[in-house]
């Protein structure tokens, strides 16, 4: 693989490496990366990845370095999830994707983590599965009211009658559903299996605001004859 940048201010800098992994994730598990050794340094940022045959098969987007210097990990979003995205930002002028609408809280199936939910949480008043998958917390009420049929402190074992353990399976399974959409819900609710049905999918709320600079230039909108 071949990473061309500017890092460092070095104009048309190329770099070389291997692919690790094609399902590493860059800050969120619906943006899927791809792990390399190839030099990325500052500069590099929104440059391609390059294979031998010339083709694009990602973004180069961040280091993973304790030193803030290469350090032979990289990461770049993988071509597909950029070419989706860049479709659907220049038909509509934003990329949308569908959310449950619930804040999460990923059990691994340990005591230990249990305990420390309790103590976290005290006003839990049911029992916390010994399983994996996803517990919905009550924080994102009233602001954000957890959906109708669903409570706090449920847990997510499965979409759609599909099994999930965590949040990158969990959103995996959200992705092939349109907004708008309704879906079953698979949990655990106090020691039993529930299916809840007619869920609509909402958008995942992006902070945008805190994220970018408010003078900053935004994509025009493309005009049609």
């Amino acid at each position: 693989i071949y990473a061309f940048g500017h890092p460092m201010g070095m104009a048309w800098s190329l770099s070389k490496g291997i692919i690790s992994n094609n399902e590493r994730y860059a800050r969120h598990p619906f943006i899927k990366s791809i792990q390399v050794d190839a030099a990325i340094n500052k500069g590099n940022s929104g440059g391609p990845l390059i294979n031998e045959k010339g083709e694009i098969v990602g973004i180069a987007t961040l280091m993973v370095s304790r030193s803030n210097s290469n350090a032979g990990v990289g990461l770049g979003v993988r071509a597909d999830i950029a070419e989706k995205s860049l479709t659907e930002m220049l038909r509509t002028g934003k990329v949308e994707r569908p959310a449950l609408g619930v804040m999460v809280v990923s059990l691994n199936g340990k005591e230990s983590q249990r305990r420390e939910l309790l103590k976290k949480n005290p006003d839990i008043n049911i029992t916390i599965p010994n399983s994996f998958g996803l517990m919905i917390s009550d924080e994102n009420k009233p602001i954000n009211p957890i959906p109708e049929g669903l409570r706090a402190w449920d847990t997510i074992i499965g979409i759609n009658d599909v099994p999930i353990n965590t949040d990158i399976e969990f959103a995996d399974q959200l992705i092939k559903y349109k907004i708008g959409e309704k879906i079953i819900v698979n949990i655990i609710r106090d020691r039993r299996f529930m299916k809840i049905g007619n869920i609509k999918l909402k958008v995942f709320p992006v902070p945008t605001d805190k994220m970018y600079r408010a003078d900053m230039a935004t994509i025009p909108n493309r005009e049609t004859n």
